[in-house]
């Protein structure tokens, strides 16, 4: 939901709900030589569901005809899941990762130019943050690590100096 809050100043916010169901049912059989010898055995049934009501607030800043400035904060999500095969029994389960992102930015639009300039910095304040680790000879796991935190900046330009030719640039920098 947008709100004009004068002609040059926007507030933004909206809400998500996320919600995933997710099952496993694992079971084990032992083959030799390309024959399943012996029965089988259930090594893992689970169901869990995950939800999460994710906000975002923006507020946007019309500082010329063609440049806006903005600052965004918003909760990001990552549901949590299971493993389909057990080196650990505390292994079986990863947990969902949260993170609020923190974002302010300027959006430039140079329509005599055929000119749009962008750029805008962020940090990123996750926990329970999901990891791969991989393990020997060739398998992976998902792990719960803990906090982490990201910077960064980014800047793009699209230029357009006739019909049917666009010229784009990007850099990114993240920490």
């Amino acid at each position: 939901m947008t709100y004009a809050i004068n002609h040059n100043i926007e507030l933004t916010a909206g809400l998500r709900w996320d919600h995933e169901s997710k099952n496993i049912d694992l079971n084990e059989y032992d083959f030799f030589g390309g024959a399943v010898v012996g029965g089988t055995q259930n090594v893992q049934v689970r169901s869990e569901t995950f939800q999460e009501l994710l906000p975002r607030v923006s507020f946007s800043f019309r500082l010329f005809e063609d440049v806006m400035a903005y600052v965004t904060v918003a909760e990001g999500y990552k549901s949590g899941g299971f493993h389909n095969s057990l080196h650990d029994p505390a292994d079986a389960v990863y947990d969902s990762e949260h993170s609020w992102n923190h974002e302010i930015g300027l959006k430039t639009k140079w329509p005599e130019k055929n000119l749009t300039m962008n750029a805008a910095a962020f940090y990123i304040h996750s926990h329970d943050k999901q990891v791969v680790q991989f393990l020997p000879p060739n398998g992976t796991l998902i792990r719960n690590a803990g906090k982490s935190q990201s910077t960064g900046a980014e800047m793009e330009m699209v230029y357009t100096p006739i019909p049917g030719l666009r010229i784009t640039a990007g850099l990114e920098m993240v920490n």
